[in-house]
Formats: structure tokens, C-alpha cells, sequence
């Protein structure tokens, strides 16, 4: 039987690491257009782009390693 809860406790222990990791993922970044505009919306794409909407235009920040065309027009 003790086998089995300290078995449980790992378990739930690395289930509780894994968590919190995801969680990390997710950047807190404070953003502001080039007259102090607010971010209207920002969105992470399939491809890890991230575009964020501002009152008088957009953003794209390209996250891709390497050369990527996925900005391209958009101003990086």
C-alpha cells in the first residue's frame, strides 16, 4: 500500500511540475505602439507569429529561427 501513495505522490508531483511549465510558456510582455497606443489585440499564430493589433495599424513579431518570409509586408 505505501508503494502505491508514494507511487500516487510522484505522480501527482510531476503532474503539478508539467503544469506550472505550460503555464510559464506564456509570456507577459507589456507592448506599446510608437505613439504609446494600447494593444487592441495580439494573437499567436500556428507558425509562433505573433501579431498584435493597435489602433492605427499592426505588428508582426516572427519567432521562426531562421530566414521566414512570415512577416513579410507586415513590418517586423
Amino acid at each position: 500500500m505505501r508503494k502505491h501513495a508514494r507511487l500516487f505522490i510522484i505522480a501527482l508531483t510531476a503532474l503539478a511540475v508539467a503544469a506550472l511549465t505550460a503555464c510559464a510558456a506564456v509570456s507577459f510582455t507589456h507592448a506599446n505602439g510608437a505613439k504609446g497606443q494600447s494593444i487592441t489585440n495580439a494573437e499567436v499564430q500556428p507558425n509562433n507569429t505573433v501579431v498584435l493589433q493597435y489602433p492605427n495599424g499592426a505588428a508582426c513579431i516572427d519567432t521562426n529561427p531562421g530566414e521566414s518570409t512570415t512577416c513579410a509586408g507586415q513590418g517586423k
